[in-house]
């Protein structure tokens, strides 16, 4: 598969609120800031970032020639997880790490950029996790994550069934039993976020309203 430059969309499926939450590569890729990310990101007027590739200490150094960047962490509204590539979603300093991400989401003002490197696994799971919880339909949630390898319109009932087994695989984790596409994820991702990655029902509530764009 052929990766796209830049990855920067929007996620606006189920309940979540329109403009508000997007994913992408990093914006910085080799010194240098990416450009198009750059552009994307200031049109659809980001306010804060869960960045899940990076310690604090490497993203200090690659915002170094990233003024955009530079400033968002210097406001304090970056988050920077350091999740491997090579993650478990049922480990606790993995799951200690997402719920961090998670109050932080809370916490600050949207819109809300996601990225890793690539933008596609570690974005992937929290988009997942997220667009379950806010009702996304599975079909939306499988196009979603692939698009990050392909333009729209070259989606292939192949490129289908790829983001589909990703998608039932991080959910089967979840249940602790092979599912299928008619399983209520909504519950499952609720689950997961009470039980693993242990928000309370309040901290679950909030999100939700952060993420509908529900004032309180």
């Amino acid at each position: 598969m052929v990766i796209k430059s830049s990855n920067f969309r929007e996620i606006n499926s189920g309940k979540i609120a329109p403009k508000l939450l997007y994913r992408s590569d990093h914006p910085i890729c080799n010194g240098k800031q990416v450009k198009d990310i750059i552009l994307s990101a200031n049109n659809a007027n980001i306010q804060t970032i869960i960045n899940l590739s990076d310690s604090i200490h490497s993203v200090r150094q690659k915002t170094i020639h990233c003024p955009w960047y530079r400033k968002m962490l210097e406001k304090n509204n970056v988050i920077a997880l350091d999740i491997r590539m090579d993650f478990n979603i049922m480990d606790s300093q993995f799951n200690k790490k997402i719920k961090d991400g998670l109050i932080f989401i809370i916490k600050h003002n949207p819109p809300y950029l996601i990225h890793c490197e690539a933008g596609i696994d570690r974005t992937g799971f929290l988009s997942i996790m997220l667009e379950a919880f806010m009702e996304t339909k599975f079909d939306d949630m499988v196009k979603d994550y692939m698009l990050s390898y392909v333009d729209e319109s070259e989606y292939s009932l192949n490129d289908y069934r790829n983001g589909s087994i990703f998608i039932m695989n991080i959910f089967g984790k979840i249940k602790g039993e092979i599912i299928n596409q008619n399983e209520n994820l909504q519950y499952l991702s609720t689950k997961y976020f009470l039980e693993k990655i242990k928000l309370n029902a309040a901290e679950v509530q909030m999100l939700s309203n952060k993420i509908m764009n529900k004032e309180v």
